[in-house]
């Protein structure tokens, strides 16, 4: 094999920058399916740079592989087969984000029958807060009855001075949209939250 022959192959896009994409790809799923735990105060911060990180490197891997492709395109005139295994790792990732159930919806099912009758207790007892309780595994920084009767569980693991987040009970209220940074409905009477933290 002649230098030119093995300058080519090496040039051409395939294990290695499909490694490098499951790399960043793997810090894009840890931080996606909650992989590690750190505390809360950084929770915010390490997301940004772990997404910011992880999108930047798979841009930067994305010109290299068109770059190394068409290099190798033009000098041998074909396509080389390995230049496919960095584009459908992508996809399959991006596949398995998609479908792949994560933790907060997971601890959501597993905890709302019980938040459910916690919720409606108070609400008839006129027990206007609980703190550091845990339901089915579900650890919660607070549980309160706002003014308008609905019903906050704080989600102490996802957390922080800047956000505070967690699961909505509405069956006896009315939520004002303006209190909310986000809101999305998942079942009858609940809503997932997220506020600015105080």
């Amino acid at each position: 094999m002649t230098d030119d022959t093995e300058q080519q192959t090496r040039a051409r896009p395939g294990f290695g920058t499909a490694f490098a994409a499951v790399v960043f790809l793997l810090l894009l799923a840890g931080n996606r399916f909650e992989w590690w735990d750190y505390r809360s105060q950084w929770n915010l911060f390490l997301d940004l740079v772990i997404v910011w990180a992880a999108v930047a490197g798979l841009i930067v891997v994305g010109v290299v592989w068109t770059y190394r492709l068409y290099s190798y395109r033009k000098n041998r005139r074909r396509w080389p087969w390995p230049s496919i295994i960095a584009p459908v790792t992508v996809l399959v990732a991006a596949v398995a984000f998609v479908v792949i159930e994560l933790p907060v919806d997971r601890d959501f099912e597993r905890a709302r029958t019980q938040m459910e009758d916690l919720a409606t207790s108070m609400l008839d007892e006129g027990n206007q807060r609980l703190v550091s309780i845990e339901i089915s595994g579900v650890p919660f920084s607070t549980v309160y009855i706002a003014e308008n009767n609905c019903v906050y569980f704080v989600d102490s693991k996802r957390s922080s001075t800047l956000s505070r987040t967690g699961w909505l009970y509405t069956a006896r209220c009315t939520p004002h949209p303006n209190n909310f940074r986000g809101r999305e409905e998942l079942a009858p009477d609940w809503f997932a939250y997220r506020q600015q933290g105080s």
